[in-house]
């Protein structure tokens, strides 16, 4: 390898360690969307065929007993050749499917926190740039000695791998229908559905499955949907930071799943639920799934349509709204609240200091919208506390810190949030004592409000006001009851 513009010395090197360089499998991205939708279209009609034809089921059954791997979406798409001519049309997909695979070995430990490859020519412009001759020839050898070019993947390859074993668990999911279709039973592969839910288990019913993150999938089966979760192995791409974490198996997030069905709570116009899991599958490669009760309505974000709720039921809270009014002044200049919200020239702080004078921009009083806000914020607030609570009373910890997402109800003709717990996956047992753990909580909790909001804008409001800042105190003040 030839560079322009460098040092004898320092080319010389280049030369020596180009048995520590690898060339990427791809150097050029292709359309991912045209890559997802030829598959979809190559996926639907091989789930048509294998329908149809017996043949063709017969050599996608087979599949079902391969192991996930990159080489697994090629295989279907070439059988799929045999049978349907309209298969040969697939490009880019064909090409795509076909490119040489992506070490495995360099997969570690997950895909997304594998190693980045880094690119010797970038690497010999900027090392150029820096030092003597000799800096250069040392920094260039170290770094090929410590596997910088050579012990890694590129973005475009990492993509190449998740997106192709994403596809290989498509095509274990063709073979498990085709297994079931002619009825030989389905050796390897343990599944378990819950009473009532039994529809599940005929591969007919499966229509289509779309995907809504990594692991996590809607599938369409006998006309109702449900949520699809594959245990998450090294191969998936939605990973802690730094390092790949075992997670629990597809049964033990079902069992789970279950124990916290008895753990619903209706508080207030606060409602605690659950994930409700109906059915898992263990294939005998260590492929798994759970499948879920598909949840309508949610959103991870409640602020905006719940505090719009308050206001269309603004009957309902007439009267607290009417008690914080009055209240307000009594929080009007709380330590928190005054740093922000005070006129912060001369004059405005010498006439509330000599005088008690307050702007008259900031005269206690709330608008209805601004109360309606706050005590949007302060349901989320108590949502959320009430799922870390039952946790604890339940002794379990979660690792993940976004596991719920939230539904607003009406309830006996109020606003009710409801917050739903799922991703069962990073529940494990905790070895704390459960009181001393909700004791401390609670503390916790307890400080953090006397810190007040913690917020200084909404989403879809602009700032959050003096107003809402006290109101939060008033209407979060233990003493007022």
């Amino acid at each position: 390898m030839v560079v322009a513009d460098i040092d004898t010395g320092l080319q010389q090197v280049v030369d020596s360690i180009q048995h520590l360089v690898r060339k990427p499998i791809v150097s050029t991205e292709y359309d991912e969307k045209a890559i997802k939708k030829q598959w979809k279209i190559a996926t639907g009609v091989a789930r048509d065929l294998l329908r149809a034809n017996p043949e063709f089921r017969k050599s996608i059954a087979e599949l079902a007993t391969y192991d996930v791997d990159q080489a697994l979406p090629a295989q279907l798409l070439d059988i799929l050749g045999q049978f349907e001519p309209r298969a040969g049309a697939f490009e880019p997909l064909h090409e795509y499917l076909h490119l040489p695979e992506v070490p495995e070995s360099l997969l570690t430990p997950d895909i997304f926190n594998a190693r980045l490859l880094h690119s010797l020519d970038f690497a010999i412009r900027v090392i150029n740039f820096g030092g003597n001759e000799e800096w250069r020839i040392e920094e260039m050898r170290k770094s090929a000695e410590n596997g910088f070019y050579r012990d890694g993947l590129t973005k475009i390859e990492k993509g190449l791998a998740a997106r192709r074993y994403a596809f290989s668990r498509d095509v274990k999911m063709l073979g498990f229908m085709a297994r079931t279709l002619d009825q030989e039973g389905i050796e390897g592969i343990e599944m378990h559905v819950e009473p009532g839910y039994e529809k599940l288990l005929d591969p007919q019913n499966w229509n289509h499955r779309e995907q809504l993150k990594d692991r996590v999938y809607i599938v369409d089966i006998d006309d109702k949907k449900y949520v699809m979760k594959e245990r998450k192995t090294r191969l998936h791409t939605d990973q802690k930071k730094g390092k790949y974490v075992t997670t629990k198996s597809s049964q033990e997030e079902f069992d789970i799943a279950k124990q916290f069905q008895n753990a619903q709570i209706t508080q207030d116009d606060i409602k605690l639920s659950w994930e409700k899991p109906v059915g898992y599958a263990n294939f005998a490669d260590g492929y798994q799934f759970t499948l879920f009760e598909f949840e309508d309505g949610l959103t991870s974000n409640p602020l905006t349509p719940l505090a719009y709720a308050i206001i269309d039921n603004r009957d309902q809270y007439e009267d607290e709204f009417q008690e914080v009014s009055k209240n307000l002044r009594n929080y009007w200049n709380h330590e928190s609240i005054t740093f922000w919200y005070d006129d912060d020239t001369f004059m405005g702080k010498l006439k509330y200091k000599l005088f008690g004078t307050e702007n008259p921009k900031n005269t206690p009083k709330i608008s209805f919208e601004e109360f309606a806000r706050v005590k949007a914020f302060i349901m989320w607030n108590d949502a959320k506390g009430l799922l870390d609570e039952q946790m604890i009373r339940l002794g379990c910890d979660n690792s993940d810190v976004d596991g719920h997402l939230f539904r607003v109800n009406s309830f006996n003709g109020r606003p009710q949030l409801e917050i739903v717990g799922f991703d069962f996956e990073y529940f494990f047992p905790s070895s704390e004592n459960m009181e001393n753990r909700l004791r401390n909580y609670q503390d916790f909790k307890q400080e953090e409000e006397k810190k007040g909001m913690g917020l200084y804008s909404w989403d879809d409001f602009g700032k959050v006001s003096r107003a809402e800042k006290a109101a939060y105190f008033v209407m979060t003040d233990p003493t007022k009851n």
